[in-house]
């Protein structure tokens, strides 16, 4: 096991540990679902579909959270066999209180869940940074220097050329530098497009983390003293809430990216509207404090230039017909949705 998951990022490394495996006798079926969460995880979801589909039912007693990487899996694709099924039998278990059956970016998208069931999906994940909870909190370890102003920290990968950056990219420029400093830390490698090189300009402290382990890269927030750390990524693609678990800062806010509770005690704030998070019992459903902002928590960029609108026949589209649009991932599309699009 400890060779299959030196691999994770590495389909081909990985079959050639299972064929190791058969070769020695000491074959397990977890192997196969190790490699298809890897595919998985590399965007090759019909692999990954394939292999779930086939290994399923010759489990006698599968992985709490192998039939919830298959239905997410199945969700990009469009892909709805045995959708009532599979997604009643998930409702149920979460419900139940099997938190694990699920990741929580996944579990938004499942029809039939609550706040209330997404907390506790959040939580049964935030389990797994127990462990780096005891390196913290590591803002109070040693002396801090003041300030005249206040450090604020983003941490984020997509500080590069990315729908994320396209949306904030002016925020990060117009702050009031008179009272705050600012400082970014990359989880992905810098990019040379003209959004990138902006970005960098855009903070008064660019420092890419994304090659630092998790202890590292902590121990480096630290060392810049920030007040408040921002993380804008909570459990999506390129998070590291291991970093966060060890409090470098005295502050930690969640925003923008995973609009729901990550379920644990090392997130101070959640930055949120009234349309993402209701003010009623819905609220209730979350272990941070809510920071409400007026209007909306998503920003524009008022400073992005804008591309003129293309004609009908540039996009290949009829002149007098009523043209319907849906700018999301496959994975949020449902039958019952598609087939309302369908009556549209």
């Amino acid at each position: 096991r400890v060779g299959l998951f030196s691999h994770l990022g590495d389909p081909q490394g990985l079959r050639a540990e299972i064929a190791k495996a058969q070769h020695a006798g000491a074959y397990n079926l977890e192997y196969e679902h190790i490699l298809a969460q890897s595919l998985a995880r590399l965007g090759q979801h019909e692999e990954a579909v394939a292999i779930w589909e086939r290994i399923l039912p010759r489990f006698s007693s599968p992985p709490r959270d192998l039939l919830g990487a298959l239905v997410a899996s199945q969700r990009h694709l469009c892909d709805w066999g045995s959708w009532d099924e599979r997604v009643a039998a998930l409702v149920k278990r979460i419900k139940a209180g099997e938190g694990d059956a699920m990741e929580p970016f996944d579990a938004f998208a499942l029809p039939g869940l609550n706040a209330t069931d997404l907390l506790r999906v959040a939580r049964a994940y935030g389990q797994r940074y127990r462990s780096w909870q005891e390196l913290g909190p590591l803002h109070a370890q040693g002396p801090r220097q003041t300030h005249d102003r206040l450090r604020i920290g983003y941490l984020s990968g997509d500080l590069r050329d990315h729908a994320t950056a396209r949306l904030t990219a002016g925020i990060f420029e117009l702050h009031d530098r008179n009272r705050f400093e600012v400082f970014a830390y990359s989880l992905a490698p810098l990019d040379d497009s003209a959004l990138g090189q902006r970005l960098v300009a855009a903070f008064e402290h660019f420092t890419e983390v994304h090659s630092l382990s998790p202890a590292e890269a902590a121990r480096r927030i630290r060392a810049d003293d920030i007040d408040i750390l921002v993380d804008m990524h909570g459990y999506t693609r390129f998070s590291r809430p291991a970093i966060l678990a060890q409090r470098p800062a005295p502050l930690q806010v969640s925003w923008l990216a995973f609009p729901g509770s990550m379920g644990v005690p090392f997130i101070d704030y959640l930055i949120a509207d009234p349309r993402v998070v209701p003010l009623d019992e819905e609220a209730a459903a979350y272990d941070e404090a809510l920071a409400y902002l007026p209007n909306c928590y998503q920003p524009r960029d008022v400073c992005a230039p804008r591309a003129p609108n293309p004609t009908r026949a540039q996009v290949g589209l009829p002149e007098d017909a009523f043209v319907f649009c849906c700018f999301n991932h496959t994975f949020k599309y449902t039958p019952g949705l598609f087939a309302l699009w369908c009556d549209l």
